[in-house]
């Protein structure tokens, strides 16, 4: 029901005009923020945000969001957040339409410039090793939120999930094409630690059409190789592999050795447990790319890679000689994710192998790796692993201790939505 099927012969008794009475009672700086809150990308707004939606500065926009409050257009959360009922900010919207319009263009370009940039500093403080873009990054907003670090990062990405979405939907209406593409990669690393499985679908499908009508080749290769994880991530394996065909095409096309060595590692670990030996042809090329290139991280993500597939061939020697070479690689380059994955792929080893002793220390190291991470996904897949190398040793204590890791892990999957790994 909109505001006119609650409107009431009874003045006192109609929504909107009690609504316009509180409008009328508005100071300037009040009313034009009322009406710009309805524009707000998202649910609810921070207050940083709503500053630079306004464009005052900060403490200025508290108190303007603070006298809306006290008139009841607005709502503060205990968690610092202002949102609106939705009759109400249907109502902000209407007066929004009385603004001039270059003043509502000018403030959704302002938050829409805020969270492209912020988002864009925030996932370098998740992905320290994220390689080189041939785009011009973000301008930052006039507000910039500044993060100490990654944890700060994940506490942010989490609390503006849905404006992030909601921003990156507002940027496809305004043709602001770098702005759509560099959410999708600013926020993925935050979308693969906690699970958002479908959210970085849609926002890489939409990067990939913002790519079109961005300059060089660059975005276009980005973004059909992120596509085809986000589908292989989502279980959509046909496009997946569609899609890191396209990107492999592209990036031989344009002599993209970087790009290359991905999509064929992407396409690798989507063909594994269905084609294990071609699985593990793209993972060498890629593996020779990256060292030819000189990537020792990304060399390291390819042993990690290999050893996979080597096991899952049955070749456990040449699989661990690849872990271990990962691990040193990872720990010498500082990137405790790729440290955790090498030491769950070695406890596998170790579990297969019948030693569940080491294998149980080794998944503990990798669990503690991922947990500081925030890591969700990827705990949830050690912790089943974990409780599999305690019931494998029969005792009462590990058996109890089995119990509770895949209790554990059955939540974490449960609470991603992968109910099919249960």
């Amino acid at each position: 029901m909109g505001l006119d099927g609650l409107a009431d012969d009874d003045p006192a008794a109609s929504l909107p005009a009690v609504l316009s009475w509180s409008y009328a009672a508005l100071t300037d700086d009040q009313a034009t923020a009322f009406g710009l809150l309805a524009l707000a990308p998202g649910p609810d707004t921070a207050l940083v945000t709503a500053a630079n939606l306004t464009g005052l500065p900060p403490t200025r926009a508290r108190a303007v969001l603070r006298g809306l409050e006290q008139t009841s257009l607005l709502e503060h959360d205990p968690d610092g957040r202002y949102r609106m009922h939705d009759l109400i900010r249907a109502y902000a919207a209407e007066t929004a339409r009385t603004l001039r319009r270059g003043l509502r263009d000018a403030a959704v370009h302002r938050v829409l410039d805020f969270c492209a940039h912020t988002a864009y500093n925030a996932g370098l403080l998740l992905d320290t090793h994220r390689g080189p873009v041939d785009l011009t990054p973000p301008e930052p907003g006039p507000h910039v939120l500044e993060l100490p670090g990654a944890e700060a990062a994940m506490v942010w990405f989490e609390a503006e999930r849905a404006t992030l979405l909601a921003a990156q939907d507002a940027a496809a209406s305004r043709d602001r094409h770098e702005t759509v593409w560099w959410l999708a990669l600013s926020i993925d690393a935050a979308q693969q630690r906690r699970g958002h499985r479908h959210d970085r679908l849609a926002g890489w499908r939409a990067a990939v059409h913002a790519a079109t009508s961005l300059p060089g080749p660059a975005p276009a290769l980005v973004a059909h190789r992120h596509l085809g994880r986000a589908c292989a991530a989502s279980g959509l394996r046909d496009e997946a592999i569609r899609q890191l065909g396209h990107a492999i095409g592209l990036a031989g096309d344009h002599d993209d050795r970087y790009e290359l060595g991905h999509a064929h590692q992407s396409l690798a670990r989507t063909l594994e447990g269905h084609d294990d030996e071609l699985a593990l042809t793209h993972t060498i090329r890629a593996l020779r790319l990256f060292e030819e290139l000189g990537l020792p991280v990304c060399t390291a993500h390819g042993h990690n890679a290999a050893g996979r597939q080597a096991a899952r061939l049955g070749d456990h020697d040449t699989a661990r000689g690849h872990f271990d070479a990962a691990l040193a690689l990872h720990r010498d380059h500082g990137n405790a994710a790729g440290e955790a994955d090498s030491l769950h792929r070695l406890a596998r080893l170790e579990h297969d192998a019948g030693n569940h002793d080491e294998a149980i220390c080794l998944h503990e190291r990798a669990l503690t790796l991922r947990r500081d991470l925030g890591h969700l996904p990827a705990s949830a897949e050690t912790l089943d692993h974990l409780g599999l190398s305690h019931a494998a040793l029969g005792r009462t204590g590990e058996a109890r201790e089995a119990r509770e890791a895949r209790q554990e892990a059955l939540e974490l999957y449960r609470g991603q939505g992968r109910d099919e790994e249960c």
